[in-house]
């Protein structure tokens, strides 16, 4: 399973005398923030320790301060260029978990899994 993230914003650690209207102040995105890290943490565990095929999942993902909703000229050009950053960083976990499955589709190859 590949994971493609959105561009997440950076993870702080709030202070332990947080009030109502600090998390208000910051719900932007906290609920998809909190969607994503719940799956990618359940779906990364689910792979490795239930079905022991760690290979089979990954997840590539980039910390962002862009706006998912935005679709200003500068921030679509931003996060265009962190998604090619992304690739990058990611291109050969994700080449190795699409190839054998390339292969057992057009090749004709069985996969392992």
């Amino acid at each position: 399973m590949l994971s493609l993230g959105t561009g997440l914003k950076p993870f702080t650690i709030k202070s332990k005398s947080l009030e109502k209207s600090v998390y208000l102040t910051a719900r932007d995105e906290f609920m998809i923030n909190i969607d994503s890290f719940s799956a990618d943490y359940y779906l990364q565990n689910q792979f490795e320790f239930n079905d022991h095929y760690p290979e089979g999942f990954v997840r590539s993902n980039i910390n962002s301060n862009f706006g998912l909703d935005s679709a200003t000229t500068k921030d679509l050009d931003g996060m265009e260029a962190q998604g090619t950053e992304m690739w990058k960083n990611d291109k050969d976990r994700i080449l190795a978990m699409i190839r054998p499955m390339v292969d057992e589709k057009i090749g004709g190859k069985k996969s392992k899994k």
